[in-house]
């Protein structure tokens, strides 16, 4: 049996630079395609397209907290406020 992934992103260059099969070296890109890769191997077919933000609030949210909370690399969900998570909504930061 054969499965299927779609992994959708909201930025053109990322989308782009995971389905290339020849890629330039890129210095933030290249941990997370090699993680990526790893985790899909075992698909029989996969794609990363790009998806609009507006229809795709998940992943600007996460995004978004991240940048505000000065966050890199793997995120640790249980840190994040329930709002983030939101698939049809913009989160706000809490002020206070």
């Amino acid at each position: 049996m054969s499965c299927k992934c779609g992994v959708h992103y909201t930025n053109s260059l990322v989308v782009t630079y995971f389905n290339a099969l020849q890629r330039e070296d890129h210095q933030l890109l290249n941990g997370a395609v090699e993680r990526f890769y790893a985790a899909v191997r075992n698909l029989g077919n996969w794609k990363v397209k790009k998806i609009s933000r507006g229809v795709n609030f998940l992943a600007h949210n996460s995004a978004k907290w991240a940048r505000y909370h000065g966050s890199v690399g793997e995120l640790a969900v249980s840190t994040m406020d329930e709002g983030v998570f939101m698939d049809d909504t913009e989160w706000v930061p809490d002020p206070g």
